[in-house]
């Protein structure tokens, strides 16, 4: 396979941070007015966003999305569980409190003595 261009260090760093500083121009731009190809441009940036999460202690930022994903997960099943932990405990109290029975009675069947105001 044949190798390009080989730009200079100093050259490719230049390029990277036309990309990432304000104002954001599309990298097919940048690339166009640097004579380099859009894919090129784009393998330097991702090269040195990895440099970057590595020094600043994120292994590319995967396992860290994972990590968060899962205790949201988490957290979303605590949330799912505690109504239902909640009924149980309603169940048990009920249980607990004599509460009578519904009769199928009204509470004021026929023949119950109600005032009422006629007007």
């Amino acid at each position: 396979m044949a190798r390009g261009k080989q730009f200079p260090e100093e050259f490719k760093n230049d390029a990277v941070e036309l990309v990432l500083s304000p104002p954001e121009r599309p990298v097919a731009d940048i690339a166009r007015s640097l004579g380099v190809h859009k894919a090129t441009l784009g393998t330097w940036v991702e090269r040195e966003l990895g440099r970057r999460r590595k020094a600043a202690g994120n292994d590319g930022g995967d396992a860290a999305v994972s990590r968060e994903v899962e205790a949201l997960k988490a957290q979303v099943r605590e949330l799912d569980r505690l109504p239902a932990e909640r009924n149980h405990e309603l169940a048990h109290a009920r249980q607990d409190i004599d509460i009578p029975k519904p009769t199928g009675q009204a509470p004021f069947a026929s023949g119950s003595r109600i005032a009422t105001h006629s007007t």
